[in-house]
């Protein structure tokens, strides 16, 4: 378990549910004590579009998983544009939010085989030597600070070592204390208050929302052209057909049947 001096996995809550929306500081611990169910979520994105009466809709639980494993297993940083679903005109809304979803967490740095936590970090991670926490750009100097004075400990503990050793030997080196990271000064965190942090995270999840409706806007509308268009060339079929009856009809009634079907067997004889 990683030990920072400074404060982390810092829950905001919601004010009139008291659900947590946003971690601030996430580290991998939290991530331990509050993991994603993967298992789950696909269950229940498979259950979601399972009676569906499109079946192009339709994703067996096979597809579900292996459209997760190759989004947060990509590689590349730019990632990959051939993982998107919907692709050359597609329509994929089940893959879509297995694709939204393990794509949140990849953007955050998160790979496959990473515990996730069960919310997606605000920020993108930076992997530590035990694990890995989410800092905003303000909070970046907490993080190197605690670099600064895990060294000095580190320098200080080989120091005591090595006047130990040199006592033991009978030496009285003057042994001196190297200085932790001379060229930086470490910081105090900054205190914030908590209005303020509310407000600048409701701001971010504010966004996001927007980000998510605009995406479920745009699907929606692709769905709704999509039986637009199916619809057209059923009543286009269908025009077709009654017009073809209702001539045949008229011909008949007219009389004209009879000699139409002369004509055409004498068009056909002079043909041969």
């Amino acid at each position: 378990m990683a030990q920072y001096n400074f404060t982390t996995n810092i829950e905001m809550r919601m004010p009139t549910t008291g659900e947590v929306y946003l971690v601030d500081r996430m580290t991998s611990d939290y991530a331990q004590a509050h993991p994603f169910d993967v298992d789950a979520f696909l269950e229940s994105v498979f259950q979601k579009w399972q009676d569906c009466e499109t079946i192009g809709f339709r994703e067996t639980r096979e597809a579900l998983r292996r459209q997760w494993d190759k989004t947060l297993g990509e590689r590349n940083p730019r990632g990959n544009a051939a993982l998107y679903p919907n692709k050359n005109g597609e329509h994929h809304p089940a893959l879509m939010e297995v694709w939204h979803k393990a794509g949140d967490y990849w953007r955050r740095g998160l790979r496959l085989g990473d515990v996730l936590p069960d919310i997606a970090p605000a920020c993108k991670i930076t992997r530590t030597e035990d694990g890995w926490i989410a800092l905003f750009p303000k909070d970046a100097a907490l993080l190197e600070s605690e670099e600064c004075r895990m060294k000095s400990e580190e320098l200080s503990e080989q120091s005591a070592t090595l006047q130990q050793v040199g006592t033991e030997e009978g030496t009285t080196q003057d042994t001196p204390t190297p200085s932790a990271c001379p060229s930086v000064q470490p910081q105090e965190e900054a205190h914030i208050s908590e209005d303020e942090r509310q407000r600048e995270y409701v701001a971010l999840m504010t966004e996001r929302k927007r980000q998510r409706e605009e995406r479920m806007t745009r699907e929606e509308q692709e769905r709704q052209q999509q039986r637009t268009e199916k619809k057209r060339t059923v009543l286009k079929a269908v025009g077709l057909f009654a017009a073809a009856c209702a001539a045949c009809v008229v011909i008949y009634e007219t009389g004209f049947l009879i000699p139409l079907g002369l004509i055409g067997l004498g068009t056909s004889g002079l043909v041969k």
